[in-house]
């Protein structure tokens, strides 16, 4: 990419303003340089030139087959491009595709060959030659961000999810236990008085990045002592970490085999972000839609006006269909 003579420039300029957009003040979030771990690793001087290549990996499942075969495709996108040449092919990677017919059951299995790739970029690849420069440069990458659904991240993070006291991947909420399931009110429900957390709570709340490590450390400890599962489960779900994530609290053997990718451990989970669009669409979209079509009669038989008439509907529908077929198979 660096080598064209268009991707190329269109690269170090990018960088370039990225980089100068990170030293003056955040007036809101335009793009992907106005985040906080971007601007954070430009004041740390790991990102200093418009040689640094900033790189999104993002990871989910699909069903190839009726829903039935599953694989995991990693993709990583180049983020210091310009927008309208960043969702084109070129600037997007599919690393590994994992083989199903489930999720993975040893998904490191599949992101250790990406960080020893991840390792080699960070330390800086020299000999790198770049379209309008008469000499050699050295190249260096980095990534800003892991954009998962919930459950992937959850992964990701070797994380219990929901499956634990403490579900949250960056406040320590605790949830109550109704039979066979964990629930997280903001109030407890016995007295409706005492708060177990608020989105707007102290910092003490937050998860960082040496709580997560020390919390991976007790349930690997615990592992390592050859106690039983149940007891180093029981750990892991007062704490909501199953063990060492590879990419956020990596093991000390880990740490000493990708010395250069200690940037990522710096920021643990902060560079796990909630993909809450993922949330929308799955969850607040349709039951809209069960609303607005008339399937929820919650006020009695009458029409409401947030009711939308038949002829409405089936309008749509046949929009949605003759929009289908402009769509390229491929």
């Amino acid at each position: 990419m660096l080598a064209d003579p268009v991707l190329g420039r269109s690269m170090m300029t990018a960088m370039a303003d990225a980089i100068k957009a990170a030293k003056s003040p955040a007036d809101g979030v335009r793009d992907w340089y106005y985040g906080m771990t971007f601007r954070e690793a430009v004041a740390a001087g790991l990102i200093d030139t418009d040689m640094c290549v900033a790189l999104s990996i993002s990871m989910d499942g699909f069903e190839a087959w009726r829903q039935r075969e599953q694989g995991w495709p990693i993709v990583v996108t180049v983020l210091s491009i310009q927008p309208n040449q960043r969702v084109n092919n070129i600037a997007q990677f599919v690393l590994p595709v994992t083989p199903g017919p489930r999720q993975p059951a040893d998904l490191e299995s599949f992101l250790h060959p990406i960080a020893e790739e991840l390792e080699k970029l960070a330390q800086g690849i020299s000999g790198v030659k770049v379209a309008g420069r008469d000499t050699t440069s050295v190249l260096r990458a980095f990534v800003l961000q892991f954009p998962t659904d919930m459950p992937g991240g959850d992964k990701l993070l070797n994380a219990k999810g929901c499956g634990s006291i403490h579900p949250g991947r960056f406040r320590d909420f605790m949830g109550v236990r109704v039979k066979r399931r964990y629930c997280y009110p903001p109030v407890l429900p016995e007295n409706n008085k005492r708060r177990l957390f608020s989105v707007q709570g102290p910092s003490a709340q937050e998860r960082s990045a040496a709580s997560l490590a020390a919390a991976a450390e007790e349930v690997e400890a615990s592992r390592r002592a050859g106690n039983t599962y149940m007891a180093v489960n029981d750990l892991a779900v007062r704490s909501g970490i199953k063990g060492y994530p590879l990419f956020h609290a990596a093991s000390p053997e880990d740490k000493q085999r990708y010395p250069n990718l200690g940037y990522l451990w710096a920021l643990g989970q902060a560079t796990l972000p909630y993909d809450t669009m993922h949330l929308l669409f799955c969850n607040v979209v349709p039951f809209l839609w069960d609303l607005f079509s008339g399937c929820h009669r919650v006020l009695g038989k009458s029409p409401e006006p947030y009711i939308m008439p038949k002829g409405t509907m089936m309008k749509i529908g046949r929009e949605i269909t003759v929009g289908c077929a402009t769509v390229p198979l491929a």
